[in-house]
């Protein structure tokens, strides 16, 4: 099992919308059915974040995790592997996990 730290904008959704990307959603349910452990991050806060995750409900994403008013760059700090992967903004999903 692993955990994901995944943006919301631009990244799980078109920037500013509750629109999934490409194969984001799919993704997403692939490392929850094997259960990964996947935290959302965005700077969205308040009522905008409570609509990101319940749009992420109604997509099938159980009880998701959403750390809301979190400036970017985020920089991971960890003891026992942690890897990047910068995703452009508003990209379909089609890298392979690391």
């Amino acid at each position: 099992m692993a955990a994901w730290f995944v943006d919301l904008d631009g990244t799980v959704f078109q920037w500013g919308t509750e629109e999934p990307l490409p194969g984001a959603i799919e993704q997403l349910l692939k490392w929850q059915d094997r259960g990964d452990q996947v935290i959302f991050v965005t700077q969205r806060n308040g009522p905008w974040a409570r609509v990101a995750q319940h749009a992420l409900q109604s997509l099938g994403i159980f009880d998701p995790i959403v750390l809301s008013n979190i400036s970017s760059p985020r920089t991971v700090i960890n003891d026992q592997g942690a890897c990047a992967i910068n995703h452009e903004k508003n990209a379909p999903w089609v890298r392979k996990e690391p």
